[in-house]
């Protein structure tokens, strides 16, 4: 059963100042910001496919100056940019890889230390700052049980490749609504599944439900991922309602025990779209779980603002996107403390990710951007959902 719904009053503090990347973390970076005219240059047809929910899908390979082959490879082999775009959104770049192409190979490989898009380096960023902030396992290089991550949306694979290779203590779960996005990703975008990454073909909201029936013991015991995100759109552009609605799909499965106790669940939002009602959602379902705090931070901003093609990149691949986090598990002092607290805390915990992980761009630089809290008041205790 569960009680009368709660007054729940949303509201959010100001956004912090955006901080700017350091020219010396840029160089270091193959995927760095300086280079998004190679892969927004004209390319060759590599893959075009129709889609079960409408539309087209395509991939396309780039040149890339810094070409070279990683030591190792076959002789002739050499290094290109990937993208995979959705036709009817537009034909904007979703996802882009950096892959190795060898002369006696069918497929190429993608690099999944090279993440190109402001986007998905920031929605990596925050969730591991987040998980470590909470005391995840995240910088130690061995723990006693991994770390587990759902990913919901594949799309080319370059998030949950970079967990996988980043964090050999983890195991990935990629949850994909469409198989030829599945097929693209690992015929043209260099994606493979690996011992602690596999690729389930299922609707997101219909897995999470699912898993917490199938693991009914240990959801209800102690939860079953540490981290849940979301990076899945409609042929329109928007997030499905059953993965951020109040009592629906991925709401429901929070409740009952999708998430760990100390865990984070964030969604990839595009700019428009109001995030109280989400995490809203996220919060009243994981309300009987821990203590918890929700924010959202801003995706990268492009260095050169002035520079035409920054603009335009500015505009589609969306510095304007937000990525909402729900923290379950939030120590009092970034709960019930000031902003100032969460950012700090951010930050070094960027700091110690990014050292311990060997990410070659600036993790502190993108952990807090237009970081903005949201919280709640409510009136009634908030009760489990039940599937």
């Amino acid at each position: 059963m569960r009680s009368q719904k709660p007054l729940v009053i949303w509201f959010s503090t100001p956004p912090s100042q955006y901080r700017r990347s350091s020219s010396s973390a840029s160089r270091s970076d193959p995927g760095r910001q300086e280079l998004i005219d190679e892969y927004f240059a004209p390319g060759t047809l590599v893959l075009e496919l129709p889609l079960d929910n409408g539309g087209t899908l395509q991939v396309t390979s780039h040149v890339a100056s810094e070409r070279e082959a990683p030591p190792g490879a076959p002789r002739g082999s050499f290094q290109e940019w990937r993208c995979l775009r959705f036709l009817s959104s537009g034909g904007l770049i979703q996802s882009v890889t950096k892959v190795v192409v060898s002369p006696n190979e069918t497929l190429a490989k993608m690099r999944g230390y090279v993440v190109p898009l402001a986007y998905t380096k920031s929605f990596a960023t925050v969730v591991l700052a987040a998980l470590s902030a909470i005391g995840a396992p995240v910088a130690k290089k061995k723990s006693k049980e991994p770390l587990r991550f759902l990913c919901i949306g594949l799309g080319g694979g370059s998030v949950p490749t970079f967990f996988a290779e980043s964090l050999p203590h983890c195991q990935v779960d990629v949850v994909e609504l469409e198989p030829t996005v599945i097929h693209a990703a690992k015929q043209g975008m260099g994606f493979a599944e690996r011992s602690n990454m596999r690729v389930i073909l299922e609707d997101g909201a219909t897995f999470a439900q699912r898993a917490v029936r199938e693991q009914a013991d240990d959801a209800q015991e102690k939860g079953i991922y540490d981290a849940v995100l979301v990076d899945a759109y409609d042929p329109v552009g928007n997030v499905p309602a059953p993965l951020w609605r109040r009592r629906e799909g991925l709401a429901e499965a929070l409740a009952a025990g999708l998430l760990r106790p100390r865990g984070v669940v964030a969604t990839n939002f595009l700019p428009h779209v109001d995030l109280a009602a989400p995490l809203e959602a996220y919060g009243d379902a994981l309300a009987s779980r821990d203590t918890g705090i929700s924010f959202s931070i801003q995706v990268n901003k492009a260095i050169k603002a002035d520079n035409d093609l920054d603009k335009f990149f500015d505009s589609v691949e969306g510095t304007g996107n937000r990525i909402a986090l729900h923290v379950c598990g939030a120590p009092p002092e970034l709960a019930d403390g000031p902003l100032a607290n969460l950012e700090e805390r951010l930050l070094q915990e960027a700091k110690k990710v990014g050292k311990a992980t060997g990410c070659l761009w600036d993790m502190p630089d993108l952990a807090c951007r237009g970081l903005r809290t949201w919280k709640t008041q409510t009136k009634q205790d908030i009760n489990l959902f039940t599937i």
